[in-house]
């Protein structure tokens, strides 16, 4: 697995995912339109990214017609394929229906109009679908508890209705026109960075927040694929498998929340292209910074490296350790590979 893309993909519908004859995608798979009258029940199309944790909102608006089905759906620990009856829960734009776990109710909720937006919040921590129409919460929420990846979606389903339904998805790639939920982040995340941590398998990382550790307390940490990568509580970050993943930080006092990226390679590839300084246990080297005077040094794993106040880093143990300058604000940080 080491033809990795660079950086990371935007989000928007998978042309291999779509089912049926009803289905079309333009503006960068971003714009679905439906064609009623070709629709049976299995015409839709899922997004080319799922989720297993984290909070993720995304925007959909109405271009035209009124009969759209916007959804969520999932992948179980007993089935693994995604497909129309397998939608957690659904939001008709044209009023009526909800659709969960595989069952339609009538309820009384606000119809979409063309040029409305209807926002998604879908969280995988306490395993919730909420619909917003115009920035308002409506009363159309679902619960996914058996959800192990859940996918953004859009479905059509009324056959024998001539009429056209066209939506643009908008996952985050551009700003929302609607204030993003307390707690949640965009659904497509690749505008964040294209700079990753670089671990190999079996490695270990500390993250942090602030120069003491402690304050990791502060903040909840959760990785966006488990099978690539898992996080303790306490920021400490652990390579399982190669691929790409990010981790998610929210404050938990606080609306603060971040997103910092990982690629895992093989044991054995990272040395190949990571820059690092290399020790040997119990070997030194002293570190400059241009105005030493203000500088605090910090050693983001202290069982691997530790290092003085006056830059000079000291390998402990076999790992990899960021150590870290910081100054009036500002902070830098350079990668320590120690080996026995």
């Amino acid at each position: 697995m080491n033809n990795f893309k660079k950086g990371y993909a935007p989000v928007n519908y998978d042309p291999s995912s779509v089912s049926g004859t009803a289905v079309s995608l333009s503006n960068q798979n971003c714009t679905v339109s439906t064609t009623s009258t070709l629709a049976t029940t299995n015409n839709s199309v899922w997004a080319t990214e799922g989720r297993i944790a984290g909070k993720w909102y995304w925007e959909v608006k109405l271009d035209r017609g009124d009969c759209q089905w916007l959804c969520v759906t999932m992948e179980t620990s007993s089935n693994s394929s995604l497909s129309w009856d397998n939608y957690l829960i659904g939001y008709r734009t044209n009023g009526g229906m909800t659709y969960t776990n595989g069952t339609a109710t009538i309820t009384d909720y606000p119809v979409a109009e063309v040029g409305d937006i209807i926002g998604i919040a879908l969280d995988m921590e306490n395993k919730t679908v909420q619909y917003y129409l115009n920035g308002v919460k409506i009363n159309v929420t679902g619960g996914i508890t058996e959800a192990i990846k859940a996918y953004p979606g859009i479905w059509s389903s009324q056959a024998g209705i001539s009429t056209i339904t066209t939506t643009t998805t908008n996952f985050g790639a551009e700003p929302f026109v609607y204030p993003i939920p307390e707690g949640f982040l965009p659904y497509d995340v690749s505008k964040y960075s294209k700079l990753s941590l670089l671990l190999e398998n079996e490695e270990s990382a500390q993250l942090s927040l602030t120069h003491q550790l402690g304050d990791n307390n502060h903040f909840n940490w959760s990785c966006q694929d488990e099978l690539i990568c898992t996080i303790d509580d306490q920021g400490r970050l652990t390579a399982i498998s190669e691929g790409r993943t990010y981790v998610i930080v929210q404050h938990k006092y606080s609306d603060y929340e971040d997103v910092i990226f990982v690629k895992v390679v093989g044991i054995g590839e990272a040395r190949s292209y990571r820059l690092a300084i290399h020790l040997l246990t119990r070997e030194s080297e002293k570190l400059h910074y241009d105005d030493e005077r203000d500088v605090t040094w910090t050693s983001l794993d202290p069982n691997v490296a530790i290092i003085d106040s006056t830059g000079r880093v000291t390998g402990l143990s076999s790992g990899l350790a960021l150590i870290q300058a910081e100054c009036s604000g500002e902070a830098e940080t350079i990668y320590v590979r120690v080996n026995e």
